[in-house]
């Protein structure tokens, strides 16, 4: 009679395949927290870091007593539409800037590559493809990009550039350490407003500026946009605005060697 009513009552008592089913969860859970931790501690220390030291070294080290200088740098170009209105723009003004351009921009526009030594500006590499390197990629990658967009600006110019911008500004420690073997000067910026953005308006590039602007500051700015054409019109309606607003301050426009004392291309 008991092992008959015994019959009426649950089993309580887990199915092995299903506790070590639970078991590996748990243990796959772990795994993928440790493993998302570490990667955002790799990112933060070899990228974020060395990023966000870099785009605001130049400002951090000025002296008080400076001059009231700023250099005005565009990324991205030569943009057909956009660049040429920044070079009538900075030519009316009497103003120098500086031009971080990508390589495979150039063949298509190689005549405002000219027409930008020609007024004065000074010219650097911006990368041949606009791609942003890790570090997790083959070192030949990276010599390729870069070296093949040096050796199309020289080829275009005759300048052997010595600066350099990262695509989005991104370094990592094993970029910067890449770079300096070749003698290439990294050069980051101190401001930025988001002008790349759709939505944002020429009044709020000339506010943002103005509000954050100090003595030495290196200034990003956008005349090209990655595969776009003429999309920054934002930044023509703003930049005359900039100049104004600025030199009513008292600033006065360098290029971007002038605010680090350093030659912006190398002797041939």
């Amino acid at each position: 009679m008991i092992e008959s009513s015994a019959k009426h009552f649950l089993d309580f008592r887990e199915n092995p395949n299903i506790a070590q089913e639970k078991s590996r969860s748990k243990a796959f859970f772990r795994f993928a927290k440790f493993s998302s931790a570490t990667l955002f501690l790799f990112l933060l220390f070899t990228i974020g870091l060395p990023s966000e030291a870099h785009s605001q070294k130049n400002l951090l080290r000025q002296d008080k007593k400076q001059d009231k200088v700023v250099a005005l740098t565009f990324d991205d170009g030569p943009d057909p539409i956009i660049t040429p209105r920044v070079l009538e723009i900075l030519k009316e003004k009497q103003i120098k800037a500086t031009f971080f351009l990508i390589g495979r921009k150039i063949g298509a526009n190689p005549g405002l590559v000219r027409e930008m030594v020609k007024e004065g500006h000074v010219i650097g590499n911006h990368s041949y493809s606009h791609k942003w390197y890790s570090g997790l990629e083959d070192q030949r990658e990276i010599k390729k990009d870069f070296l093949l967009a040096e050796q199309t600006i020289e080829k275009t110019t005759g300048k052997k550039l010595r600066f350099l911008r990262s695509a989005h500004g991104l370094v990592s420690l094993w970029f910067l350490k890449e770079i300096k073997n070749y003698g290439f000067q990294y050069v980051g910026w101190d401001l930025a407003v988001g002008d790349w953005k759709s939505e944002t308006k020429s009044e709020q590039i000339v506010k943002g500026i103005k509000k954050r602007i100090n003595p030495g500051a290196i200034i990003l700015l956008h005349d090209g946009l990655d595969n776009n054409i003429g999309t920054q019109v934002e930044v023509v309606k703003a930049l005359p605005g900039i100049i104004s607003e600025l030199e009513e301050e008292g600033y006065t426009f360098v290029t971007v060697d002038k605010i680090l004392k350093i030659e912006p291309y190398f002797e041939k």
